[in-house]
């Protein structure tokens, strides 16, 4: 309420606060334009990263799946093991 008593007592002496009008801005400014496409490619670019990473832990994790599955079966031991 204080903000809308000092505009009335001062109408014309606050131009700074004053926003251009859509006539005096440019269509990229207007529209966010500038604000959107930074954003889209920060997401663009942090997508592609964890998609690289995910590639890049999946293929590790498949390469060293038949040691995992060696480990296993040495560790639970096979049916002749169990019939001596």
């Amino acid at each position: 309420m204080r903000w809308v008593e000092f505009a009335a007592e001062f109408p014309g002496g606050l131009e700074e606060l004053n926003m251009p009008s859509d006539e005096q801005m440019h269509w990229i400014i207007y529209y966010s334009l500038d604000v959107i496409f930074v954003s889209l490619t920060l997401v663009l670019v942090m997508t592609w990263i964890a998609c690289k990473m995910a590639k890049s832990l999946l293929t590790l994790l498949i390469n060293r799946m038949p040691m995992f599955i060696n480990k296993f079966k040495e560790m639970v031991p096979s049916q002749k093991e169990k019939e001596n």
